[in-house]
């Protein structure tokens, strides 16, 4: 592969952590998912961050611990440094799922091959954001996906886009970019006509709630 970081972003409800936890599933003795930070709340039965309070995450920031760090939502973000390091340090290859911020951020530290997954229809990212964040309240939920919109301005800095409409298909299509740098072209249109397709169905979906 020849990449030192293998880079997933997308918008909230875009099956980002799902994909990444089956590569590392399928390909444990290769590949090891970064576990970034978070000021946010555990929710239950969830490990998938290091759960820090507010004063230990900015202690971090003073100490320059962090490769790159952000707000959203309200809570703070944040990759360190060791955490990158102590995975390479194992010969294996680092997965990081980071926004747009981050990733520029990223990109001047380490070279990568940067996935940005689009969600297939705005119901069904919404859906999937509902089904993972029970507590989440309709307007937490339209927020993040206003948030999408902001995101596709940056979708043409990354290397590959890829569509989940089929959790299974994108995942085997991410699968190919990673250990092959292609993807079968036949199979998802072209990427201009892949963001405009996503692009509406958010704004429809986004302006049918506003009136509702």
């Amino acid at each position: 592969m020849g990449e030192e970081l293998i880079i997933i972003s997308g918008p909230s409800g875009g099956g980002k952590t799902a994909i990444v936890e089956e590569l590392v599933r399928k390909n444990s003795g290769v590949f090891e998912r970064v576990v970034t930070t978070t000021t946010r709340k555990r929710r239950k039965n969830e490990d998938e961050y290091i759960y820090l309070s507010k004063e230990e995450f900015e202690r971090l920031i003073e100490e320059d611990a962090f490769l790159e760090h952000n707000k959203f939502m309200d809570n703070m973000y944040g990759v360190l440094k060791e955490s990158i390091e102590t995975i390479m340090e194992k010969n294996k290859v680092p997965i990081l799922i980071v926004d747009v911020n981050g990733y520029q951020k990223v990109i001047k530290h380490y070279e990568s091959k940067a996935i940005f997954l689009i969600p297939g229809t705005a119901r069904q990212q919404y859906n999937q954001i509902k089904q993972r964040n029970k507590n989440c309240n309709d307007d937490e939920i339209i927020n993040r996906m206003n948030i999408s919109l902001h995101e596709l301005k940056y979708i043409n800095l990354y290397d590959y886009i890829v569509e989940n409409q089929v959790l299974e298909e994108a995942y085997k299509e991410v699968e190919q970019i990673i250990y092959k740098g292609t993807r079968e072209k036949d199979i998802y249109c072209e990427n201009e006509l892949l963001i405009e397709k996503y692009k509406n169905s958010l704004e429809k979906f986004l302006m049918e709630c506003c009136l509702a």
